[in-house]
């Protein structure tokens, strides 16, 4: 199934409605593209799973949130809120392991 035929802001219409089958072909139609933004930030990690169940969970915060009123699409809005999202849970242990080192 082609899901670039779907549009993102006749499916959040629908789900904000409560079509739950709106939102389960927003989930199928970002699932590839949250796999694409982890493994380009990320490649070479045992975390990949963990960051897209992240991605998912940004998506889901990302459908419930937007606002049409907004003068940016729903795309790149969830773009800014998953990169940022993962660019944190990458850095992460790094400021973590920071803190601890100047807390002794």
């Amino acid at each position: 199934m082609n899901y670039k035929f779907y549009n993102d802001f006749e499916m959040l219409y629908l789900i904000k409605e409560g079509n739950e089958l709106a939102y389960n072909i927003m989930f199928l139609k970002y699932e590839k593209y949250i796999w694409k933004i982890v493994l380009e930030s990320y490649p070479y990690n045992s975390k990949n799973e963990d960051l897209v169940q992240e991605g998912r969970i940004v998506l889901h915060n990302c459908i419930l949130g937007y606002n049409s009123y907004m003068n940016v699409s729903f795309f790149s809005y969830f773009t800014i809120c998953l990169k940022r999202k993962i660019y944190r849970e990458i850095k992460k242990p790094y400021y973590d392991g920071y803190l601890s080192l100047n807390e002794e």
